[in-house]
């Protein structure tokens, strides 16, 4: 049987992921990020359900992120711990595409619901930016993701 390869790339994280957000810690000790509020996507859009957002197809829209590179020694540990807080591949799926930053084109994974059109209706996420509909964590908040929640 053949073991299937992973390129290690970034992840292109656009929500609750990001740096200052609930489940940044999920990376924090296997990963750095980079380009905040400055990586983008095109022809995607955010909507949310009010606790979290989804990342759909959408022509003609960008949405705002940030890059997350996992340290080389622990690519597989930072995957695992993203892959398990996205519900991967139960929840979302994991896809490549490409991520401008200001520096360059980057070829980066983002997760994506399989059966996207079925969020098409929720909430928009303004100017496409999670910045834009949740607040950032405080220093004070010590809450941590938890791995799992969707099957429970």
């Amino acid at each position: 049987m053949r073991q299937q390869v992973t390129p290690e790339l970034p992840v292109f994280v656009f929500g609750t992921l990001r740096p200052g957000y609930g489940n940044d810690r999920t990376w924090h000790d296997v990963a750095y990020a980079v380009h905040d509020g400055e990586a983008t996507i095109a022809d995607h859009r955010l909507v949310t359900n009010g606790g979290f957002p989804y990342c759909l197809p959408a022509e003609g829209e960008t949405t705002t992120g940030c890059l997350i590179v996992p340290h080389t020694a622990d690519y597989q540990d930072a995957m695992t711990y993203m892959d398990g807080l996205e519900g991967y591949p139960r929840h979302y799926n994991r896809q490549q595409i490409d991520v401008e930053t200001p520096i360059a084109t980057v070829r980066a994974w983002y997760y994506i619901p399989d059966d996207w059109a079925y969020y098409e209706n929720l909430r928009p996420v303004t100017g496409n930016d999670w910045a834009n509909a949740r607040g950032r964590r405080s220093e004070e908040d010590y809450g941590f993701a938890r791995s799992g929640w969707w099957a429970e």
